[in-house]
């Protein structure tokens, strides 16, 4: 037997990990608790408060004990302010963004010695290839379950002998946020036109007006932007002051204003934008005009292209889900002995809420244009 007379928490805890009965000596009103104690199988205990104000606190920091294949009872002391926390989940990985498209080849210049079949004009642009789609955002993690604010009973057996469990929280972590789509490549510019020919006045060939530009080409769509990510869900909270999955007996105990709160879902990522479309190709000059007492006229410069289409933006995706509360007071899987003075009163099961969810990015985005 072993008889405190401070209220050191190392005392207390080499106390009751030695085993066998530790009595109050003195009142311990605030006996705060940093970090859980672990009852295993080789340990059995009984804390008596001894008709002292004990009470142990976990500061809304820890839960107060493990018991893992242990006994523990507890009788007329206090189980305040403890709290179980889930982990929130990881973030998701944004989207990659998509590829550039190459430009498109501009055109040769056109051959005066072909002027009068034509040839002296110069050669239309290719077009430039389609902006690559961007990446999908990854989904969030899940939030991690909290169990047991206070109590966390894995195996083993627990008594509580007119014990109050009061101000206990098990929360249920966060899920994590979706990434954001990644954005849609840029499509390529198209290629300018080809320079007309200079005019040539050299018989048997005589066309002294120079050759007509080639066409710019149209520039190429933008590529679609990623998908969003999911919310990962949030954690489940089991027993806002006691999880039993081993045997649990409760005597003349007071268990109230405790709770157990399930986690957010995680906000979702938002759709990437949609490339923007690459330019339209210039359109090429129009020859020189040929020399002499009589100049030729200049050709005419060809038409610009098109400026390319801007890709779609792509959807957002759902929020996660919030994560499920079972057991304001008690959460049992085990076996659970409830005798007629215990009171329960005043405890909460508060599921939590849905993350947000991304409608995605409207519309597309604008031409480019040269």
């Amino acid at each position: 037997m072993t008889t405190l007379t401070s209220c050191s928490e190392d005392a207390f805890r080499q106390a009751v990990l030695s085993g066998g009965t530790v009595l109050f000596g003195i009142d311990c009103p605030a006996l705060a608790l940093s970090r859980s104690i672990v009852i295993p199988a080789s340990v059995s205990v009984v804390i008596d408060g001894n008709g002292h104000n004990v009470v142990l606190d976990g500061q809304g920091l820890t839960r107060h004990f493990v018991v893992d294949g242990g006994q523990l009872t507890l009788r007329g002391v206090t189980l305040a302010n403890g709290r179980a926390a889930g982990a929130d989940g990881s973030g998701g990985v944004a989207g990659a963004f998509g590829a550039r498209g190459a430009a498109g080849v501009p055109g040769g210049e056109g051959d005066s010695g072909l002027c009068l079949i034509g040839g002296d004009a110069g050669g239309p642009g290719a077009a430039g290839s389609a902006g690559g789609s961007g990446g999908s955002g990854t989904a969030g993690g899940s939030g991690g379950a909290a169990e047991g604010g206070s109590l966390l009973i894995n195996s083993g057996t627990v008594v509580l002998d007119h014990v109050v469990l009061t101000g206990n929280r098990a929360q249920g972590g966060k899920g994590g946020p979706g990434a954001n789509g990644g954005t849609g490549g840029a499509g390529g510019a198209g290629g300018g036109g080809g320079r007309g020919a200079e005019g040539l006045v050299l018989p048997p060939v005589t066309c002294a007006k120079g050759g007509p530009g080639g066409s710019g080409a149209e520039g190429a769509a933008g590529g679609a932007g990623g998908g969003g990510g999911a919310g990962g869900p949030g954690g489940e909270a089991r027993g806002g002051a006691i999880r039993n999955a081993g045997t649990l007996t409760l005597l003349g105990s007071t268990v109230q204003n405790n709770t157990a709160a399930g986690g957010l879902g995680g906000q979702a990522g938002a759709g990437g934008h949609g490339g923007a479309g690459g330019a339209g190709g210039d359109g090429g000059m129009g020859g020189k005009g040929a020399d002499g007492d009589s100049p030729g006229r200049g050709g005419a410069g060809g038409p610009s292209g098109r400026g390319g289409e801007g890709g779609a933006g792509a959807p957002g995706r759902s929020g996660g889900s919030g994560g499920a509360a079972l057991g304001g007071a008690v959460h049992n899987t085990g076996t659970l002995t409830v005798d007629a003075t215990t009171s329960l009163a005043h405890n909460h099961a508060i599921g939590g809420a849905g993350g947000r969810q991304w409608d995605g990015w409207h519309g597309r985005t604008r031409r480019a244009r040269r």
